[in-house]
């Protein structure tokens, strides 16, 4: 992340951690700014599973981002232990638009990742149209985890596999591209 920041300073003469309050707003401002952020956070049950009135979203952005996925887990383990319901329904409840999207996204890649990716690859082929860029996007950014995720999108959506989904969606050198991409195995 540091390397990413000094590069942009260089290039911009922006300080990347500063950007994002000029494009952004709200919620979704404050959960990129952590984004950027590299302190980790020490698990302190008490504070992390005490009920308060109303939400800290920025300590829960916070912690949300710069926690590794054992952290994490722990945390919703205790959260469940205590409220009766995850982490997942708590950010669901709490949040919503883009922020919610982000802020499940953020914490299913660090807690299930290949799940999240196939999920996001459904996302993109859902309704009427496929999100061509997002789709190549998701294929491009998350082809280290593809085998796994292909295997995982055939589980999640009762056995049809993605290539064949991708296949309903796009035509042409496109979907020949797309097959031949997430067909490739290491």
């Amino acid at each position: 992340m540091q390397v990413l920041k000094k590069t942009y300073f260089k290039m911009y003469k922006k300080d990347l951690d500063i950007v994002p309050k000029g494009e952004l707003s709200g919620y979704f401002e404050r959960l990129m700014f952590y984004c950027l952020q590299t302190a980790e956070e020490e698990f302190n049950e008490e504070y992390h599973t005490r009920r308060r009135w109303g939400t800290d979203e920025g300590q829960v952005f916070k912690i949300l981002v710069n926690s590794p996925p054992e952290y994490l887990k722990m945390v919703d383990a205790k959260y469940v232990e205590k409220y009766r319901y995850s982490l997942w329904r708590a950010i669901e409840k709490e949040l919503r638009g883009y922020t919610e999207k982000a802020t499940v996204f953020t914490f299913g890649m660090k807690i299930k990742p290949v799940e999240t990716v196939a999920k996001l690859l459904e996302s993109t082929m859902a309704g009427i149209g496929t999100d061509e860029l997002g789709l190549s996007a998701a294929v491009v950014r998350y082809q280290q985890l593809l085998p796994e995720v292909t295997q995982a999108y055939k589980e999640l959506w009762g056995g049809k596999t993605l290539e064949k989904r991708i296949k309903g969606e796009t035509s042409g050198r496109y979907e020949k591209l797309l097959v031949e991409t997430i067909s490739v195995r290491e």
